[in-house]
């Protein structure tokens, strides 16, 4: 936006006080809008009171969004647009100091629309002057072909020139659309302004410098008085030191440009020295320079802790200026744990808390990082989480036995009532005394609890599904239960047995321990039910628990999810003496925070070929899987991460050199963040083009293989081999098949065979079951998928269909697509980690792919054994189907190899470099190749031109390696972006030290 032109627009103004208004007033209508600032006016005609650089200061000043300002001065005496010091001042730089104080002070230079119309320059002249401002970070202002100028007499020649043409190529080149397009030729050399240097950009942050002949030349970092070669010096005070975070941190960094061709070159930086020298490959580059700037860290404020729930809290705060959301919080003013790092940069800051434990107090403090990087941390704060609400309690005080929470058992001998306080258990004859909550609740995630203040020598906590009121011994007679006996044998100590009863068949152990349990003393008895597994626990005082034994739960067709009831019983009480209780209660558990990683085991490298190989292990609880890979135990490359948890893994490594030990180490992080590395293992890939076969058979031998198949038993089968072939047929209405006789792992395997002579109705099929007595092969079972060769007529094409059968449900098509099959065809069944592909060929070596789709048999997955099967039905009918060469093949495992680290080097991209992102323009989405030589964190970051944070791709450790970096147009809040230039950051801290930043610009069009 331009503030006033010209006799007829600050000159309207007599006063600063008008000025000021009128530019206060313009900040605020104006700059919510994406602009920049424009003061202009002829240099001594039409000057603001106060001067251009007053308004520069004032913008400067009141502009909340930082917007680029410059002032656009004109000095008459260099009107003509040849004059070298009207391309000085088109390039805000000059020989007068006052100008350069005046416009330099602000932010970046800019091409104004006014650029072509004086005078017949031509259109490459225009462009590659205005190339060099707009490659230096500069903005331009354009109109379409005609450009006006005030008070000029415009003729038109003048108004058509080629220098105002130019401005509709300048345009179109921005916006990007190529026409009219116009030749790259050498750019004309920088206009010396001082000695034979040249600098252009933004002060402070960012500077172009350029030699205009071949050799070295330094660039003082330090000292104003040094750059006595520079128009920076004395005015801008040099390039300090102080301006960047620390003193032992990366001060400068810059990368070549190529002046004549625009292409961006190598990266180099300096960390040590106030002073450093520069050669340029040759005179066409200038020296692109970035100094970090000062590290300011938010001022966090208003740090507040609401608590939602026994096991939740949501911790809010503010910062002074835009930065990220985290919050440490722990036991202690150590904290210990971490919240999930939220990047969005914001003022308003809200982090919620999960996991914690009820009826506890914990410490916390809030983190944010803003965009240069810079840390703010708050002081110790605390809040407390409540105690859980019981969802049953009974402290027995009633006077009787509260009939709304409990049910007593109607055996005729149950004597069990409420006696001073406390429930006594007791029976007549060889009954139980005993009583059963009135309701069922929820297992998963609760304790239930009670007080034994007089064991006997027969008593038990017990929980069952299922009840019968009339049973003389309690919930015992049920087909499913778990109890928790406190027990005694004649006069000796009082004992723990744990005892279940899973579908009819009881089983139990003792589990005392080192407890010692007397009449005096009692005991508590305790079932904690997490989310997978029941506690057997017991305490002397209800403080200290002692854990006496754990399982995965498992009574028979029930989980932690389903409700259950709760007992409380004694048996033949007038011989083992009545069992007294009290305080009863079930409540809500939250288990506490994790610390502990999971354990890694069975750590093997399976289906290895020539340039793939899968990983898999087990853990002890549900967590993440990934793998570190490489030629040495440094590793260096690393497998994308299965986010999802579970106890078995599996990673499938591609993309690996053929005849090559690779070592590896596996990771997996549980939900609570806690980490497990495996110890080094290694594996060696097959050489090229070899693979082991599981299975393989070329029916050569005279007669089917015992030791391999398995003859369907129906009656009307008839297969067998024949002249090194099987030849499938039966009579009747049945199928002539054989399977397998072993099953297979299917993941990450081949199975082929070849069919010499297809007939109307034949396939290559696979099931987890069989039955060899069926008359139809494996169609009869629940589960199976079939790859059939058919035809539904005498003559002509066969075809190829995919069935299959999902938990007794049918589904199929036809998936012939261009394959033109008259005779003999290859079948193939292909499985990677989740899917299966259905694909075919004419000659065994070019195959397509028919179908694919994720592995769904039901209850089954790749990891799974099956059968494989060749059937063909109604042979009389029909014909017989011929096959030939059946493999399974697999990738086993080869011996090791050791590998050289000048070959780990020579896979390694021996330097830092990233691309241009491709495409450019972009409308959907665009990338960018990464090339990283070492381990080292990368800090990916969109802007716009405005220099506001859109978008933060990553922030995270890269292995080295080639990476892809993807936008997908979207800002940080998975919005849209709108059509423009965007700035992609590209920060690289390496292990050994080593520092990249690098800048691509990026065009969106929509």
């Amino acid at each position: 936006l331009m503030l006033a032109w010209g006799n007829g627009g600050w000159q309207n103004f007599s006063t600063v006080a008008q000025v000021d208004r009128f530019v206060r007033y313009t900040l605020a209508r104006y700059s919510v809008y994406n602009v920049f600032w424009i003061t202009a006016g002829e240099y001594e005609e039409a000057a603001p009171p106060g001067g251009h650089a007053h308004v520069g200061e004032l913008i400067a000043a009141s502009d909340p969004y930082v917007h680029p300002i410059t002032t656009h001065t004109i000095n008459s005496s260099a009107e003509d647009f040849g004059n070298a010091a009207w391309h000085t001042t088109i390039y805000q730089q000059t020989g007068s100091p006052a100008l350069i104080t005046r416009d330099r002070i602000y932010n970046k230079p800019v091409i104004n629309s006014e650029f072509g119309y004086e005078g017949d320059q031509s259109a490459e002249a225009v462009r590659q002057d205005a190339w060099q401002i707009v490659m230096r970070g500069g903005f331009a202002v354009y109109g379409d072909t005609a450009t006006y100028h005030y008070n000029a007499t415009m003729t038109s020649a003048k108004l058509n020139s080629p220098g105002a043409r130019f401005m509709t190529i300048l345009k179109n080149f921005w916006t990007g659309n190529n026409a009219p397009a116009f030749a790259w030729q050498r750019f004309t050399r920088f206009e010396v302004v001082s000695g034979s240097r040249f600098l252009a950009g933004n002060p402070g942050l960012e500077y172009v410098v350029y030699a205009e002949g071949r050799g070295t030349f330094t660039v003082n970092l330090s000292d104003a008085s040094a750059n006595t070669n520079s128009p920076l010096a004395p005015l801008e005070g040099g390039i300090n030191l102080a301006n960047s975070q620390s003193a032992t941190a990366t001060i400068i960094n810059g990368q070549w440009f190529n002046t004549r061709t625009g292409v961006w070159g190598a990266t180099f930086s300096d960390t040590a020295s106030a002073a450093f020298s520069l050669t340029p490959p040759d005179s066409a580059h200038a020296a692109y320079l970035v100094v970090a700037p000062p590290a300011t860290p938010p001022v966090i404020s208003q740090v507040l802790a609401s608590v939602t729930s026994t096991t939740t809290a949501t911790i809010t705060w503010q910062t002074d200026k835009p930065g990220d959301s985290q919050v440490e919080y722990g036991l202690t003013a150590s904290y210990g744990n971490v919240s999930v790092l939220d990047t969005t940069k914001t003022l308003n800051h809200q982090i919620a808390l999960t996991g914690l434990s009820p009826n506890t107090l914990y410490h916390f403090r809030a983190r944010s990082r803003d965009a240069s990087g810079a840390l703010a941390l708050s002081g110790d704060f605390t809040f407390t989480t409540p105690p859980n609400a019981a969802l049953l309690s009974d402290n027995f005080n009633t006077g009787t036995l509260d009939l709304t929470k409990w049910q007593r058992g109607s055996n005729s001998e149950n004597q069990s009532a409420v006696v001073n306080n406390a429930l006594e258990l007791r029976s007549q004859s060889k009954q139980s005394g005993w009583v059963i909550t009135k309701q069922a609740f929820v297992a998963h995630q609760t304790t239930v609890t009670v007080k034994v203040t007089q064991p006997n020598d027969d008593g038990d906590l017990g929980m069952t599904p299922t009840y019968n009121l009339t049973s003389s011994s309690g919930i015992y007679g049920q087909e499913n239960w778990y109890r928790f006996y406190v027990y005694r044998e004649a006069t000796s100590a009082y004992h723990l047995y744990v005892q279940w009863l899973k579908a009819g068949i009881v089983g139990g152990l003792d589990v005392t321990g080192n407890l010692a349990i007397t009449p005096q003393s009692g005991v508590y008895l305790r079932l904690r039910m997490d989310d997978a597994n029941i506690h057997f626990e017991a305490s002397l005082d209800g403080q200290q628990w002692t854990t006496c034994y754990s399982e995965v739960f498992a009574l028979p067709g029930y989980t932690l999810s389903d409700k259950f009831y709760y007992e409380l019983a004694a048996s033949r009480t007038a011989l083992n003496g009545v069992l007294r209780v009290d305080d009863f209660a079930i409540e809500n558990y939250t288990p506490p925070s994790d610390t502990l990683a999971p354990v890694i085991s069975n750590v093997v490298a399976t289906n290895i070929t020539a340039n793939a190989a899968t990983i898999t292990w087990n853990t002890n609880e549900p967590g993440d899987a990934q793998v570190e890979y490489g030629f040495t135990n440094s590793y260096g490359l690393l497998s994308v991460r299965d986010s999802s948890r579970t106890t078995a893994h599996t990673i499938t490594l591609t993309n690996l050199m053929s005849d090559t030990t690779y070592h590896f180490r596996v990771r997996s992080q549980d939900a609570a963040g806690n980490l497990a590395t495996s110890s080094d293992f290694t594996f060696t890939t097959l050489a090229a083009g070899t693979s082991t076969p599981l299975f393989s058979d070329d029916f050569n031998s005279g007669t089917l293989n015992p030791s391999k198949w398995q003859l369907g038993a129906n009656s009307g089968n008839q297969s067998a081999v024949s002249n090194n072939a099987l030849r499938l047929q039966s009579t009747g209405s049945q199928s002539g098949w054989v399977m397998t006789k072993q099953a297979y792992a299917a993941g990450n395997t081949t199975v082929t065979v070849k069919v010499t002579q297809p007939n109307n109705d034949g396939a290559l099929g696979m099931s987890p079951t069989y039955s060899l007595s069926s008359s139809t092969g494996f169609y009869s079972q629940s589960n199976w998928y079939r790859f059939y060769v058919y035809r539904n007529q005498s003559s002509g094409p066969y075809l190829l269909y995919v069935e299959s059968k999902k938990n007794g449900v049918l589904a199929g098509f036809e998936v012939t697509g261009n394959l033109a099959i008259n005779g003999a065809v290859y079948l193939r069944l292909r499985f990677d980690n989740t899917k299966i592909y259905f694909e075919a060929s004419l000659n065994g070596a070019s195959w397509t792919t028919a179908h694919s789709e994720t592995f769904t048999l039901p209850g089954y997955s790749l990891n799974s054994a099956f059968y494989y099967e060749l059937a063909a039905h109604k042979t009389s009918t029909n014909g017989t189907l011929i096959v030939d060469d059946f493999a399974i093949t697999t990738n086993a495992a080869t011996l090791a190899k050791s590998v050289s680290e000048n070959d780990l080097a020579a896979a390694l991209p021996e330097s830092f470099a990233l691309s241009q992102n491709y495409p450019n323009p972009f409308n959907i989405e665009t990338r960018v190749n990464l090339d990283l030589p070492e381990h080292g964190r990368v800090q990916a970051v969109i802007y716009n031109l405005q220099g506001q944070e859109v978008r933060r791709l990553h922030d995270e450790a890269f292995p080295a390696g080639a990476h892809v970096l993807q936008w997908n147009g979207a800002n940080a809040r998975n919005e849209t972006v709108s059509s423009g230039v965007y700035i992609l950051r590209v920060t690289f801290a390496g292990e050994s030290g080593k520092r990249e930043v690098v800048t691509r610009r990026m065009v969106v069009m929509k």
